[in-house]
């Protein structure tokens, strides 16, 4: 389900085509509503085809959500209505943010050149939806941060934070202020984030090497944070992940006899650093131990050591967690005395995944974890155009995880990133479900093999065989016609292997029309290149079927 799909309708449906449209802003919000279209490349002017107002109210309606007994600025209804002197769209919010999440709901419909009209009320769940630009490997550009943020911005999500593991400046040499064109960037980011209703979270990662019982350290920490500070920063993480896991130093081992307590004391030190630049500072802390049980002794105890008001990452049982659930986000709560913020390592695909692309959906998060958790923040790729489609359907999943829908949200994701190719393109996305959320992938691919075994008579070739195969082919026309397209280009490694599949199964293809015994020894050709190359696909699936199809071939059955 779209997060634009309402939580409530009060009125029957009626759509309404509108084509070039063309927005006339009325109301106290008129100026936002015409930066907003105007932003969007949408036209506006006196005598447009859709009237757009808008109403602050402040009240228990549209400024709190009864599932999470929380108060929110996020909430809004969206009322349209056709009259005989055009088109109106009524928006009551209850925050700058439910008048921005009311826009883009609209800004969708015109895109769709189909507006409902109706009245409708929608908000999120999750508190915080997010990703996290936290991957080992080349940082991604400015432009492409803006870009990536506007549109998970359309799509609900809130919040971005910036860590990127190579940028010297956030990890390795931490101590050193951005120089002046780097922090410029970072300042036109916050900037946009603001215009856009995105929290922009500056995280800093000492770390490898900083002497926690060092206050001429401790003052370049703080001296850093200062300086982003001076642009607009307000919120800030602090990450003590994939660093030693004993004390370096031996002032430190006197001082604090373990790390746990340094990191206590850093964390805490810096939140009252913040907290004195700005009241309302904020800061979240990633621990060295970020996954597990949630009961051991080190996150216990560095849960119940720092403020209150300071988040907690948590990436659950595992790094990279096959399920998020409520009793282990019930578990943090009570051992850490922290509601969990969760850093989901997917769709990230660094390290020892580089050979994976996941670009498939997320899958495996309770639907009520949002009553237990503080949000959860997505890990992206280093593949910029490729973690677009899976962060849409988190995205999906953090506005409205109750009525989540994994498949319908990736075939919403394909339509917005691949566009109208998305039918062809899913038959070989198929191919990249794998991650460690899914282990079974291509259920096409895997139905069309199984019916070939056995086949003796050409005749009695599958037609559910014969239409994947025209499925694949066109597949690979569309993936070679557009193989200069960013998108295109990062999965150019995965294509190569994928042509190789194709190439595989069309020669299955002419071997069961032409029962020539020279097509499965090249077969078994493509098949030995298809394991060569690094790149995770179907492998065991798609090795498993064609291998067993060539024995049998080549010797019978020996049943």
């Amino acid at each position: 389900m779209s997060i634009f799909e309402p939580k409530k309708i009060f009125s029957a449906c009626k759509a309404i085509l509108l084509d070039n449209c063309t927005v006339t802003p009325c109301g106290e919000d008129a100026e936002t509503i015409r930066a907003f279209f105007s932003d969007r490349q949408i036209p506006c002017g006196a005598d447009g085809n859709l009237t757009v107002t808008s109403q602050f109210c402040d009240t228990r309606e549209l400024t709190y959500i009864e599932e999470c007994r929380r108060v929110t600025d996020e909430k809004y209804i969206l009322l349209v209505r056709q009259e005989e002197s055009g088109l109106f769209a009524e928006i009551r919010h209850g925050g700058k943010r439910g008048l921005f999440y009311a826009l883009c709901d609209l800004y969708r419909q015109i895109m769709r050149r189909e507006v409902c009209a109706r009245t409708a009320e929608n908000y999120p769940l999750f508190r915080i939806r997010g990703y996290i630009e936290g991957f080992y490997g080349t940082p991604w550009k400015p432009q492409q941060r803006t870009e990536m943020l506007r549109l998970l911005a359309e799509h609900g999500m809130n919040t971005y934070f910036y860590a990127p593991k190579d940028d010297p400046y956030h990890r390795d040499r931490w101590q050193e202020l951005y120089p002046e064109k780097e922090l410029a960037d970072l300042a036109s980011l916050v900037r946009f984030a603001e215009r856009n209703c995105v929290d922009f979270w500056f995280c800093i990662a000492p770390g490898l090497d900083i002497r926690y019982s060092d206050d001429e350290q401790f003052a370049r920490l703080a001296a850093k944070c200062r300086q982003l500070f001076s642009i607009g920063v307000r919120r800030f993480g602090l990450l003590l992940d994939d660093i030693p896991t004993v004390l370096q130093y031996p002032q430190d081992a006197v001082r604090y006899a373990e790390p746990v307590n340094a990191h206590i004391d850093l964390t805490n030190r810096l939140f009252e650093t913040l907290r004195h630049m700005d009241a309302g500072a904020e800061l979240v802390v990633c621990p060295t131990e970020y996954h597990g049980k949630a009961d051991d002794y080190y996150i216990s105890k560095l849960g119940r050591g720092i403020a209150p008001e300071i988040r907690l990452f948590w990436t659950g049982r595992s790094i990279c967690s096959l399920e998020l659930t409520v009793p282990e986000a019930v578990l943090f709560g009570e051992h850490t005395l922290h509601r969990p913020l969760y850093w989901d390592n997917f769709p990230v695909n660094d390290a020892e995944m580089v050979h994976e692309m996941h670009i498939g959906y997320l899958q495996g998060r309770d639907a009520q974890l949002y009553r237990y958790s503080e949000g959860l923040v997505a890990n992206v790729m280093p593949q910029f155009e490729s973690s677009k489609i899976p962060l849409l359907t988190v995205a999906d999943y953090l506005w409205s995880p109750e009525t989540y829908d994994p498949l319908c949200a990736w075939e919403d994701a394909l339509d917005t990133v691949v566009g109208a190719d998305a039918d062809t393109f899913v038959y070989f996305a198929e191919h990249l479900l794998v991650s460690c959320l899914q282990a079974d992938v291509s259920p096409r691919m895997v139905d069309a093999l199984s019916l070939l075994r056995g086949i003796g008579d050409v005749k009695k070739i599958p037609l559910q065989f014969s239409e994947y195969v025209s499925h694949i082919r066109a597949c690979c026309d569309l993936l070679q016609k557009r193989k200069g397209e960013k998108l295109y280009i990062e999965l150019a490694p995965w294509i190569e292997k994928f042509f190789v599949f194709a190439d595989t199964l069309f020669l299955c293809e002419r071997y069961l029309t032409e029962k020539d015994p020279s097509l499965l020894s090249a077969m078994r050709d493509k098949l030995r290149l298809f394991e060569r190359l690094p790149e995770v696909m179907t492998d065991f699936a798609f090795r498993a079927a064609a291998e067993a199809f060539i024995q049998y071939e080549s010797e019978g059955d020996p049943g």
